[in-house]
């Protein structure tokens, strides 16, 4: 993303239409770069995935990510149970995917785009 932005000069807009992902999702990741101090490309030594993840999503003051994942087994066993209800199992495992997945995705895509 801060390729695209920064080096190539594309907007909030284009970024989004080629990753294929929301412009509030673009525009929530540059203003965590910039909020972490990365506004510039191309990004400074030493700047891997885990710190990239650190510095954008590592801020105190932040409510904890549920990264826990659902009891598959438990699921599976509800939805083989007669009148089982799944949903009931799930109900309180986020759809929504983490930002951890989020920020994987967007990196994944940054990767094919270099190819």
């Amino acid at each position: 993303m801060l390729r695209l932005t920064h080096e190539q000069g594309l907007s909030v807009r284009e970024v989004s239409e080629r990753l294929k992902i929301s412009k509030t999702t673009v525009s929530t990741y540059l203003l965590r770069a910039g909020e972490a101090g990365l506004s510039c490309w191309p990004l400074p030594p030493g700047h891997d995935d885990a710190t990239l993840e650190r510095l954008l999503f590592g801020r105190a003051g932040r409510p904890p990510q549920d990264l826990s994942e659902p009891d598959f087994a438990l699921i599976a066993r509800e939805l083989k149970r007669k009148g089982g209800d799944a949903d009931a199992v799930v109900a309180g495992v986020s759809r929504r995917p983490s930002r951890r997945l989020r920020l994987h995705l967007v990196l994944r895509a940054l990767r094919r785009f270099r190819a």
